[in-house]
């Protein structure tokens, strides 16, 4: 059976940098009470469309890596929010590289990367694709009411491109996804207001409850001796800080963190610590990322460093 890599990554952070400090000045919050409540210091804003974010995220994927699009045969392109339905944001990246093979978007809050993960797993095992660039977009300011403390504090933009293909940086291992509820709209995105909502109390009691039921069911198919690191969706350093209180149960792995720089990037979290790791050549040789998101859904994946 083929393997499945991640071999190339790269991430397009938006120009507009917008403080904690600056925002609660715009708010009228006390000093720090953002930082306190969120651990988040600083996330950015873009001024450009959801599918530009995408492609300029491919763009610096080429800037580092010139071949890394020769041989891709799909397209795969991850978000929860964008500013249009259809067409999708991979047909306007097969056309602004000149892509000849299919693609589809895929949404599934902030659990789709590890969604994407088991699909692209599916498709190269299957051999009915070779190579793939897999991106994932994030585009919330715009969905976001000021007046809203709870979210409009905590969300933030960016985008992340990689190839997946047979060898390559980091094997993709064992993943599963499911979701916890029958259609919780606790945190969601629709009509008639179409702004993002989220009651932060249960989705973090939520959050908390899912780390220690991944850790659980990992118990039989993970050897915690040989975890390097864990990387969880970035979306409030409270709730990683619960996180690394549950994880020293099991593992001493190292629990990366990055969300005070960049805020919550809903299914582009993970990939942009993952690519922090992958740009810094931090030196991990097992992986075991962990989301959750809306739906309420979460998910697991393990990543496996392949031989240089």
């Amino acid at each position: 059976m083929n393997r499945v890599c991640i071999s190339r990554m790269a991430r397009y952070i938006p120009k507009r940098m917008v403080s904690s400090t600056e925002m609660e000045k715009q708010l009228g919050l006390d000093p720090e009470w953002i930082q306190q409540r969120t651990g988040i210091l600083q996330r950015f804003f873009s001024d450009e469309e959801n599918s530009v974010m995408a492609k300029k995220a491919v763009q610096e994927l080429l800037e580092i890596h010139p071949d890394a699009l020769e041989g891709i045969d799909q397209v795969i392109c991850v978000f929860s929010a964008s500013e249009q339905s259809f067409p999708s944001i991979s047909a306007y990246i097969q056309g602004a590289f000149n892509l000849r093979c299919g693609g589809f978007d895929m949404n599934n809050g902030c659990t789709g990367f590890i969604n994407s993960l088991e699909v692209v797993s599916a498709l190269i095992k299957k051999g009915m694709y070779q190579k793939i660039l897999l991106i994932t977009s994030e585009r919330f300011s715009p969905f976001l009411e000021e007046e809203d403390t709870g979210t409009y504090i905590v969300f933030g933009d960016g985008s992340t491109a990689m190839t997946i293909e047979e060898d390559g940086w980091m094997e993709i291992g064992l993943s599963f996804n499911t979701h916890k509820y029958d259609h919780d709209l606790s945190l969601s995105l629709r009509k008639p207001l179409w702004k993002i909502h989220m009651d932060g109390l249960h989705v973090y009691r939520f959050a908390v409850k899912t780390f220690e039921e991944i850790f659980m069911r990992c118990t039989e198919i993970v050897d915690f001796n040989q975890l390097s690191m864990i990387i969880p969706h970035q979306s409030n350093a409270r709730i990683i800080e619960k996180l690394f209180h549950t994880a020293r149960r099991y593992t001493k792995a190292q629990i990366l963190s990055t969300v005070s720089l960049h805020g919550n990037t809903g299914a582009n979290s993970i990939p942009w610590a993952l690519e922090e790791v992958y740009r810094s050549k931090i030196p991990v040789e097992n992986i075991l990322l962990m989301a959750y998101g809306s739906g309420l859904s979460y998910g697991m994946a393990t990543l496996h460093r392949m031989p240089s």
